[in-house]
């Protein structure tokens, strides 16, 4: 570190100033800047600050003297004209600080000489700061130790990876680990020196890396700060620089093109984890299973019949099944048979019955109750399928049972008006006229006697049998009636009533 050192002049004898220090001299003092380590090395250039703590004069001059000790013209004589005022010197120039006049005074550099000459004895603190690489860059010792580059030209101190070195001294300016004389981008960091085109720059510095036509910095502000966004491919930068998109296509105008964006859609899911990884999508419901989210499976429920055709969007069918052929398929169809009955209060809800009948009660619309009648017997199998008869009896074998046979014996004479309902008699024969046709009547005419008549067709009460044969007069033909009064088969004669039949009459 160079001193300022005064020279024997004041009576006092050649001696340092430290930095800092105070001393009080006598007006006509001399400073030169020495090397103190080498005294034949000439001392860099530096500024002197001289903090003038008291005046005794009104006025100081100050001169620079060059090495031939004659006054530097370089450095016109200055005057402080102040008490209390604290002079600065700084390459070429000088100012003063508090109540003085602005003066021009110096910078000093090997054996420069600076007299300061008044009236009398006046004190003074001494600061000197130095240029130690030519920067123009004037640091004290202490200051000096901080430069990041103590041996170049660096005013600015720039230092891109933050690594202490500044750029102008750093071998690695980016901190890549490559050499900047070897890196292909050595203002970018990029280890790996990738250059997908091959043009001697790394993709992270390459105007178009990805060769896609559109540039990483259009405007070339070196801040790549208007990715392209909504379809414009044009006076804006690459959204995805380092992988060619040339549509530039950005589906949640993020900035960042689909092709490089970790979520292209935005919606939180990464890609890689999404199942609808260009739909937003962040329920990621995915109905059926299948690895794809429903907002972008073209078959949500997974039944091989793609949503645009499927009748029930949301519910596998396969079938396609639709009953009441309206548009939505039986599996999702509130009312799949269409007869203004919900499912879930249709007694018959794959059957169509408006009016709901239920002739057994048991729930299930007659129309679709495989036993209607509920009597154990399935309507299939059932001779009488709405009305109950477990026992299936069919006297006429007509497959009609008789409960809902009108005509159980089958005679072709409905059982309300048939006098035999259950023996056939199409004839409706009945010859006592009591109601009961003689097919089925027990005593059909009438005369008292039933399994025994020898006359069961004639009405014959003395049941006579004049030849014997078991057959009686009044029905054997056989048998010759005796015309004299009183004898014979007692028949009436033609016209004349039978005696018999009054008897029978008022019985």
């Amino acid at each position: 570190m160079p001193q300022l050192v005064s020279i024997p002049g004041n009576e006092r004898g050649s001696r340092p100033f430290a930095v800092g220090t105070e001393a009080a001299l006598r007006a006509g003092v001399t400073f030169v800047l020495v090397n103190p380590d080498d005294p034949a090395t000439p001392a860099p250039r530096a500024h002197v600050t001289l903090d003038v703590l008291s005046l005794g004069a009104s006025r100081v001059r100050i001169v620079v003297l060059g090495a031939d000790g004659e006054p530097d013209p370089n450095h016109p004589e200055s005057l402080i004209d102040a008490t209390g005022a604290s002079v600065v010197f700084e390459g070429g120039a000088a100012r003063i600080e508090g109540p003085s006049e602005n003066i021009d005074v110096l910078g000093i550099g090997y054996r420069d000489r600076v007299t300061m000459e008044g009236a009398s004895v006046y004190a003074f603190r001494v600061t000197l700061e130095q240029d130690f690489n030519g920067d123009a860059v004037y640091l004290d010792d202490v200051t000096y130790s901080l430069d990041n580059c103590p041996d170049e030209d660096n005013e600015d101190q720039s230092n891109l990876d933050g690594d202490g070195l500044g750029d102008v001294c750093d071998p690695d300016i980016d901190g890549d680990g490559v050499d900047n004389g070897d890196d292909n981008c050595p203002d970018h960091a990029n280890a790996d020196q990738v250059d997908a085109d091959a043009d001697g720059l790394g993709d992270v510095c390459s105007p178009d890396a990805d060769e896609d036509g559109v540039p990483r910095d259009f405007d070339e502000d070196g801040r790549a700060d208007n990715p392209c966004r909504g379809g414009v491919t044009q006076n804006c930068d690459d959204n995805c620089p380092l992988h060619p998109n040339p549509d530039q296509r950005d589906s949640d105008v993020d900035g960042i093109g689909n092709v490089c964006d970790p979520d292209v859609e935005g919606d939180g899911v990464p890609n890689d984890e999404d199942n609808c990884p260009e739909t937003t999508n962040a329920d990621q419901a995915d109905l059926d299973g299948d690895g794809l989210g429903d907002l972008c499976d073209t078959d949500d429920d997974g039944d091989d019949v793609e949503d645009d055709r499927d009748n029930c969007v949301g519910v596998s069918n396969p079938d396609q099944a639709n009953l009441d052929l309206d548009r939505e398929g039986d599996a999702c169809d509130d009312d799949r048979d269409g007869d203004s009955r919900p499912n879930d209060q249709d007694n018959c809800p794959d059957i169509a019955n408006e009016d709901q009948q239920d002739a057994d009660f048991d729930g299930q619309g007659d129309v679709c109750d495989i036993d209607g009648d509920n009597d154990g017997i399935e309507d299939e199998g059932d001779n009488c399928p709405s009305i109950a008869n477990p026992g299936q009896d069919d006297f006429d074998s007509d497959s009609l049972g008789d409960e809902c046979d009108i005509d159980d014996d089958g005679d072709e004479v409905d059982d309300l008006n048939d006098n035999c309902p259950r023996v056939a008699n199409s004839d409706q024969r009945d010859t006592d006229g009591d109601g009961d046709g003689d097919a089925c009547d027990d005593d059909p005419d009438g005369d008292t006697f039933f399994d025994d008549d020898n006359c069961p067709s004639e009405f014959n009460p003395d049941q006579l049998d004049g030849d014997g044969d078991g057959i009686g007069d009044a029905c054997d033909s056989a048998s010759e009636p005796e015309k004299s009064g009183g004898g014979g088969c007692g028949c009436a004669t033609p016209g004349t009533a039978n005696p018999w039949t009054w008897w029978l009459r008022r019985r």
